[in-house]
């Protein structure tokens, strides 16, 4: 059993309190104060004067992001808008090591994803819209489907190993294994510890699938062996929980490196993804949340801040952190219910929606980004454009100045930001803003399309109708479960904030899962209506037509691909395993690739 303990005294972000700061002699008479001062002012003035002389006699070169030499990706999994610390309304959520990082970093005020798991790390690999590959809409891979991320499209990993990166995969893949060329050493990962699917319970790995509850062990490591895979199944005997054991495979990975290495390590956690079952002592930590689905949240978003916190303080430990380009994001919205109606305790808190749909809660999510070389100051690097997942491709080889081809290049959706970025570090805030629009999604499937201009946002067809969050106010000494059944037909107002008033008496036509209309066009002014609320199409006729022609023409000039997200061969993914006396999940389908040993 590993020993997680993460040291809080070095990674403190306690403010600094002024007594401890207040000298003697102030505290003596008016004269003295007096002297004082004088001496104090010209104390002042003489060390100004010697940092000035001294910088410009040394000239020290000032480190730009271009000497990063390694990126790290932490991708957390169905993380809310309201359940990061930083982002948090009530209160209720202490998240102070990704607080911490965020303070540092630029934070993405308009980053979206897809609504489910495997589309955005489809699209987050690739830099593609994955509905161009066959994996869009609403929908992520089933354990034992023999769909897969495409093998032509091209990955991140792909790029970054061909220039010279060693790359490695922690945690979750969920982009298909029915073959070995679809899992993460064929698709440009040097090594891969983690989990093949979705989801998993946290303590014994293990998962199942669909209507025939087909279960199987999850928790594999992969590397190569010349030309084959050697895998290996992780015997995990004391249940360890998956975040630990995530973690301190990063943490592992990290202290191997040498300061000349160079690296790109994906940490794409389980947390805080359903089965909503924390550690024991996280959920104790979180006793000042009163209703159990919100403190068991609570407790994986601890574990997921300690994860993280122990990454950054490896970086600094080991004098990593001025050479690496670090990303936070969530793969998607908060889950806030189960479709029987059961709480998951997650909160978009004030978006409408939720993971599954392509309301604001679904999609636009808490995300950063800390850049080697600068000193953040937290109020000034906001980012306030839209900023799509697939634009991390470019921006990421933009800013470590890495090229592609140009006609891989002209394959990508994603927008390269990293000019603007690296504006806004010189402290030029113009709005500047690359990208313009982003395509939420186009879904031959559940008959849906969806476009963001601006602040303007359009949606038509099938626009998914679990709409509305519950919420959570901790900090209420009688605390009280606030919760919007799905057929509500009254609302009570629960706060004397006028925003949350207005949220949690908003109507919809349709608030039940199986009530999702046929064919609906509705466009939203998120600037000034956040919550979608109120649909302007009826208002804004020319402008839905000419969003409805730019989805039009996506659709005419560019390739949809074909889902094939319900082949489901979830019988033949299994095999048992005598040393975990389980069966576990294993890609079933012959390819050119082979393994080392294959028992």
């Amino acid at each position: 059993m590993y020993d997680m303990q993460v040291d809080k005294g070095e990674l403190s972000v306690e403010p600094l309190d002024s007594s401890d700061h207040v000298h003697p002699e102030v505290k003596g008479n008016r004269d003295n104060h007096r002297i004082y001062h004088a001496l104090l002012g010209l104390v002042v003035l003489v060390i100004v004067v010697l940092t000035v002389v001294l910088s410009v006699v040394l000239s020290p070169k000032k480190q730009s992001i271009k000497d990063a030499r390694n990126i790290i990706v932490i991708i957390a999994d169905d993380l809310g808008n309201n359940d990061v610390g930083y982002n948090n309304v009530f209160g209720d959520i202490k998240t102070p090591y990704i607080d911490r990082l965020a303070s540092e970093s630029i934070k993405l005020d308009r980053f979206y994803t897809q609504p489910m798991c495997s589309p955005s790390r489809a699209a987050f690999f690739t830099g593609r819209y994955p509905f161009r590959m066959g994996m869009g809409g609403a929908r992520a891979l089933y354990y034992g489907t023999k769909s897969g991320l495409p093998q032509s499209e091209i990955t991140l990993a792909n790029v970054l190993k061909n220039l010279g990166y060693d790359t490695s995969l922690v945690g979750k893949w969920h982009l298909g294994f029915g073959s070995w060329d679809q899992t993460p050493l064929a698709r440009g990962f040097n090594y891969f510890y983690g989990m093949y699917g979705g989801s998993m319970t946290h303590f014994t790995h293990m998962s199942y699938e669909g209507d025939t509850k087909a279960e199987g062990y999850d928790l594999f490591e992969d590397t190569w062996e010349g030309d084959k895979i050697s895998h290996k199944v992780i015997v995990d005997k004391e249940e360890t929980y998956d975040e630990l054991l995530l973690t301190q495979k990063a943490v592992d990975i990290i202290s191997k490196y040498k300061k000349d290495d160079r690296f790109f390590m994906v940490v794409s956690y389980t947390t805080p993804h359903s089965p909503v079952n924390p550690l024991p002592s996280d959920y104790e930590s979180n006793s000042h949340i009163k209703n159990k689905n919100r403190r068991k949240m609570a407790g994986m978003i601890t574990s997921l801040d300690y994860g993280v916190g122990r990454i950054h303080e490896t970086l600094v430990k080991r004098d990593m952190l001025n050479d690496t380009i670090l990303l936070f994001f969530s793969d998607n919205g908060a889950h806030i219910m189960m479709f029987d109606g059961e709480s998951l305790g997650g909160s978009n808190y004030p978006l409408r929606g939720s993971k599954t749909n392509f309301y604001e809660g679904g999609i636009k999510v808490p995300a950063f980004i800390h850049v080697p070389g600068y000193r953040i100051n937290d109020t000034q690097f906001v980012y306030k454009g839209l900023f799509h997942v697939t634009d991390w491709f470019p921006t990421l080889l933009g800013l470590s100045e890495l090229k592609i081809s140009q006609e891989h290049r002209d394959q990508l959706d994603g927008i390269d930001h990293s000019e603007v970025f690296q504006r806004m570090l010189h402290g030029d805030n113009s709005n500047n803003e690359p990208r313009k629009d982003l395509i939420l999604d186009i879904d031959p499937v559940y008959n849906f399309t969806g476009i963001i201009q601006g602040h303007f946002k359009l949606l038509i067809g099938n626009v998914a109708a679990m709409g509305f969050d519950e919420v959570y106010n901790a900090l209420k000494e009688n605390e009280t479960h606030y919760k919007i059944d799905s057929d509500a037909a009254t609302r009570k107002l629960i706060d004397n904030r006028n925003d949350l008033d207005f949220y949690m008496t908003l109507k919809h036509p349709c608030l039940k899962v199986e009530c999702i209309p046929g064919n609906q066009t509705v466009l939203y002014n998120l600037e000034v209506d956040p919550y979608e609320s109120t649909d302007i199409s009826g208002r804004f006729v020319n402008l839905t037509k000419d969003l409805r022609s730019r989805l039009y023409n996506e659709t005419r000039h560019k390739p949809i691909g074909k889902p094939g997200f319900f082949e489901d061969e979830n019988t033949k993914a299994m095999v048992f395993d005598s040393d975990v006396g389980k069966n576990v999940w294993r890609p079933w389908i012959n390819n050119s690739l082979s393994l080392a040993t294959d028992d």
